[in-house]
């Protein structure tokens, strides 16, 4: 189901799946009703799977200036009391680097065994890698006061753009997110920490079909100076069963698969 937004990317953090048939390019793209557009913004903040599930990434950083390097790294998802929890590891020269992240409106984020304050949150999580928990979680999507602002088409799909406001974060100012009306699936999101001055450009390239589940296969992650993340699942399992400390906040670090 092409139709639910995983926060890792929110999320981190918001997955889909459905309909994947090309809408002709040269029409145009009808306004949605109130109702409608409240059906993509749910859709959006619904969790990314009813199973708990695994995914095994690629994390490449792409310098404005420098050589390129790629990083292993792990996701495991679970709905559980009331939240979405996500852990992630990720391997860097043999040491193994350990988040656990609830997601929402109000967002917590662990570094270890430590409890990052709100205002770590625009902060690296990593000292070479430009990704901070926005990055990976996407939270801006549960904001709770969000307009429609346009339909367009966006690389030739339906799109819908919404812009959640930052009411209780007075380090943001906003979000916009561009939606596809055919998918259910973001296209594309921005993030400003003022006014039309973007702090951070998410960009959703390409789905890919992991067992009987569509996901985000490549999504980009791009700063004001130009520095890109780039995310790339290699494989999702579903249907997992963790142990009670998986998402425990001082717990050893997952186990990597092989490659």
């Amino acid at each position: 189901m092409l139709n639910r937004w995983t926060a890792v990317f929110w999320a981190v953090s918001f997955l889909f799946a459905g309909n994947s048939v090309q809408s002709p390019q040269n029409l145009p793209v009808a306004k949605l009703s109130q109702e409608e557009a409240r059906e993509l913004v749910d859709g959006i903040r619904a969790p990314a799977y009813a199973s708990p599930y695994r995914m095994e990434l690629e994390v490449t950083v792409f310098p404005r200036s420098g050589t390129s390097k790629t990083y292993l790294a792990t996701l495991l998802g679970e709905y559980r009391e009331g939240h979405e929890w996500i852990a992630v590891s990720l391997v860097d020269a043999g040491k193994t680097f350990r988040w656990v992240f609830q997601n929402g409106s109000r967002p917590r984020a662990w570094a270890n065994d430590r409890e990052m304050t709100t205002q770590e949150f625009l902060l690296s999580l990593h000292p070479d890698i430009p990704l901070d928990v926005y990055d990976l979680l996407m939270p801006f999507r549960f904001w709770e006061s969000w307009q429609y602002m346009s339909a367009e088409r966006l690389r030739a799909r339906p799109a819908h753009t919404f812009r959640f406001s930052a009411q209780d974060t007075p380090t943001l100012y906003a979000a916009d997110v561009v939606i596809d009306g055919a998918l259910k699936a973001p296209l594309k999101a921005v993030l400003y920490t003022t006014p039309n001055v973007p702090y951070k450009t998410y960009q959703f390239l390409n789905f890919k079909k992991f067992e009987d589940e569509w996901a985000p296969e490549t999504i980009d992650c791009i700063d004001a100076a130009r520095n890109k993340v780039r995310l790339q699942v290699k494989s999702l399992l579903l249907h997992q069963t963790f142990p009670t400390s998986t998402f425990s906040t001082n717990v050893t670090p997952v186990k990597q698969s092989p490659n």
